[in-house]
């Protein structure tokens, strides 16, 4: 069965008009990195790396609810949003350590939450430019 991550839950579910699910009350968290930085962060990789294991992160974390409340902000309006049991064996917070990507890799994460959400929001929902 395929599970779609949260963001792309909610972007799918925004394009359809459709509520927002959450499952659980949206307290949980989550380390969230834009699409952009992981890919800077392979490249480093490239030129860094060594073959270990990294954790690719910002070092951050967010709660589901946090997210609905940017993507709100970003659509202009309040989005419809149904809580649902959670899920099994759901872990309630998630973060990692990016200190070795820093160290090895050299490598930070340049963007923002927010800023990843927008072009995400603008690239799927608006099918504006995904390059930009």
């Amino acid at each position: 069965q395929k599970t779609d991550g949260v963001i792309s839950s909610f972007i799918n579910q925004i394009k359809k008009g459709e509520p927002l699910t959450v499952f659980g009350d949206g307290t949980q968290s989550r380390d969230f990195i834009y699409v952009k930085d992981i890919v800077r962060a392979n490249l480093a990789a490239v030129n860094h790396g060594d073959g270990e294991v990294i954790h690719v992160s910002t070092s951050l974390t967010t709660t589901i609810n946090q997210i609905i409340e940017m993507l709100e902000q970003i659509h202009g309006s309040r989005l419809k949003t149904i809580y649902t049991d959670p899920k099994p064996a759901d872990i309630r917070h998630i973060a990692l350590d990016n200190s070795k990507a820093k160290q090895l890799l050299h490598f930070s994460p340049i963007y923002s939450l927010m800023d990843g959400l927008r072009k995400t929001y603008a690239a799927e929902v608006l099918n504006q430019d995904r390059f930009g």
